[in-house]
């Protein structure tokens, strides 16, 4: 697997730490195992799948959807983070 840099040089994990791990427990069939490593894994993917697709689409007819689902991937994303780092919750588990 690709190394994080931030974590590798900052030794501080970025908002995208577990995305990769949660691809591959998908690609194995683990769908809750996937959703437990990365919760916002399944947005942030259908964001990136629709923001390549309006990109490169001659209509620009999903503009309004890539910008709902990139802020809704943005806060989901801090969401997890937060859980992750400040309350101590992993695996589903909280310890706050």
């Amino acid at each position: 697997m690709i190394p994080c840099p931030s974590k590798y040089f900052f030794d501080v994990e970025c908002l995208g730490c577990g995305y990769q791990r949660s691809f591959f427990l998908l690609l194995e069939g683990k769908f809750y195992e996937s959703f437990v490593m990365y919760p916002p894994f399944f947005v942030v993917t259908i964001f990136v799948i629709l923001l390549f697709y309006n990109h490169f689409s001659k209509q620009k007819k999903h503009t309004k959807l890539v910008q709902i689902l990139g802020i809704l991937s943005l806060i989901l994303m801090l969401i997890s983070y937060v859980l992750k780092h400040y309350l101590g919750c992993f695996s589903g588990v909280c310890n706050a």
